[in-house]
Parts: structure tokens; sequence; C-alpha cells
């Protein structure tokens, strides 16, 4: 029993262990919500947002552009419908502002987690 109990104890944290360091290279960053595929072809513009906006980046406010991966791009929509719900037509609205959590390949940042306000 006690070595059972010793062996859990252990799995347990050599897994505990494991989660933190595959966690441990996100990255948290905030800035403006612009539409990826704008900045794509104009790298200059502002790029706000729009609703048949499908692909979304980072315009951080010391001037860095990130874009976001697909899983970013689609949990980024789904805040979308949600914060579509709480001011109406985003297209009329102010400026939508993120932040991001995840790893940062290259200037593509592999989101985990987004929240718009």
């Amino acid at each position: 029993m006690a070595i059972t109990l010793c062996l859990f104890f252990c799995l347990t944290s050599l897994r505990a262990q494991a989660n933190k360091s595959s966690v441990s290279g996100e990255q948290t960053f905030s800035g403006a919500l612009v539409d990826a595929d704008c900045k794509a072809n104009d790298s200059g513009s502002k790029c706000e947002i729009h609703a048949t906006s499908k692909n979304f980046g980072i315009q951080t406010p010391d001037g860095k552009y990130l874009r976001l991966d697909d899983r970013g791009n689609a949990r980024t929509r789904i805040a979308l419908t949600r914060l579509r719900k709480k001011i109406g037509d985003i297209d009329r609205a102010r400026a939508i502002k993120v932040t991001a959590t995840g790893t940062l390949d290259h200037d593509t940042l592999k989101a985990n987690a987004v929240e718009l306000y």
C-alpha cells in the first residue's frame, strides 16, 4: 500500500512538472485587434476589423504586429460573437482591444486564450 501511494505521488509530481514546463513558454500580448488579411496587403494601414474579417492579429502599443494562428482566429471569432451581443455592430464600435496568451513562433502567436474588450 505504501509503495502504491509513493508511486502515485511521484507520478503526480512528474505530471505537474511536465505541465509546468509545457506552458512555461507562454507569453501574453495586448493591443488592438486588427484584420490580418488587410495587414498582409498593407502593413502601414490600421486595418480595423469588420463584420467579414476572418483572420486576425494584434497590433501592440509599441508597434509590434503578431498574427494569430488558426486556433487563435477561431477563438477570436467566438469572442467577437459574444462581444457583438454586448456592444452591437462592431463596424460602428470603437477599436477592439485584445489580450491573448500563447506561444510565439516568429511573428505568429499560437493562442491558447483570447479575450476581447
